[in-house]
């Protein structure tokens, strides 16, 4: 039986959270908690938070770190949480009315008491659909990517290349979850962590995948069509070109090995990237550009992190840690 709930957010976006925080404020099953991991440099978010949660029951557990980046400050979260569930939410989300409700009540059916994880996919209230692009050229992007095993036909898996199809529509059982729309059984999250290798930038890519291919061996995760979630149009990119070429070649590499019962990388994986540097050679032959440039650099420097393929470097581990002057608590 779900009895309490932890949202944990990471932040630094002060009106995203006010957003998010309101959301949270309407909830027909308020969280008992929110823990809030503030990543901003300039003025702390310590005020945005209590005056978003003033005049509730929400214990809000604050937590100034912006030295910690995608990974590490979810695992501080995920510390300092105290509930049945644990609910990942990135500030740039709205969420319907009705999502802790519907997750609560999802878990507590028998028939899903087996299920450690879940994604909460819907149409939210009120918000336009996304207009479709060209559906003949969206085809051709598919296909091109299932030739170098990118993406496959069947939702919601992760393929022997560490990348992974999108995430179905229906109430079904998937292979991954979305870090920032994802609800947990603490008893099963807390044993696993998000990896800190994958957080040489601040916005670590692939993280969520990588999680749940982990936990996905063991356990059962569920993408559930019920509550209504919008996430807005981000501002503008999160990782210069040279930075995300690199962290899409590190990152699926980290995926890939969970695919293998040694922990090693399949020939599967440099199939991969082969695809998509032929993608950014094509991109940077017909549209020519600095950045294009910088993201074929940045592949190049993610292949040679560890070789191509046969030479392997061992990687440091990134511990959480607690700072006592920068974590409070309030509503206590």
């Amino acid at each position: 039986m779900i009895v309490t709930t932890s949202v944990v957010i990471l932040s630094y976006r002060p009106d995203d959270l006010r957003d998010l925080l309101g959301c949270l404020r309407v909830q027909t099953r308020q969280p008992d908690e929110v823990i809030l991991v503030d990543t901003r440099y300039e003025k702390p978010l310590r005020s945005v938070a209590e005056d978003a949660l003033g005049n509730t029951d929400i214990r809000l557990r604050y937590h100034h770190r912006p030295d910690l980046g995608t990974c590490r400050g979810r695992n501080l979260g995920i510390e300092e949480s105290s509930g049945d569930l644990i609910v990942f939410l990135d500030d740039d989300l709205l969420i319907a009315p009705d999502y802790l409700e519907s997750a609560g009540r999802f878990f507590s059916r028998p028939e899903y008491h087996a299920v450690a994880g879940i994604t909460m996919l819907g149409p939210y209230p009120g918000a336009k659909p996304e207009t479709p692009g060209h559906p003949w050229l969206n085809r051709i992007r598919h296909a091109s990517k299932c030739v170098f095993m990118l993406d496959t036909r069947s939702p919601g898996m992760v393929l022997s290349t560490g990348f992974r199809s999108e995430l179905p529509y229906d109430t079904c059982p998937v292979q991954w979850l979305q870090g920032g729309n994802s609800v947990w059984r603490s008893a099963v999250i807390k044993r696993y962590r998000f990896k800190a290798e994958l957080e040489k930038y601040p916005y670590a890519l692939g993280e969520d995948i990588e999680l749940s291919s982990r936990i996905g061996k063991e356990h059962v995760l569920y993408v559930v069509r019920a509550s209504g979630v919008f996430h807005k149009k981000s501002p503008g990119r999160r990782l210069e070109p040279r930075a995300l070429g690199e962290s899409l070649v590190c990152s699926h590499r980290h995926i890939a090995r969970t695919r293998t019962s040694d922990g090693s990388v399949s020939m599967a994986f440099y199939w991969g990237i082969a695809g998509l540097v032929l993608h950014g050679v094509l991109t940077a032959a017909l549209r020519p550009s600095r950045g294009s440039l910088h993201y074929l650099q940045g592949l190049a420097d993610g292949i040679a992190t560890e070789g191509w393929p046969l030479r392997a470097a061992s990687t440091s581990s990134l511990k959480v840690r607690s700072d006592s002057k920068n974590s409070t608590e309030v509503g206590e």
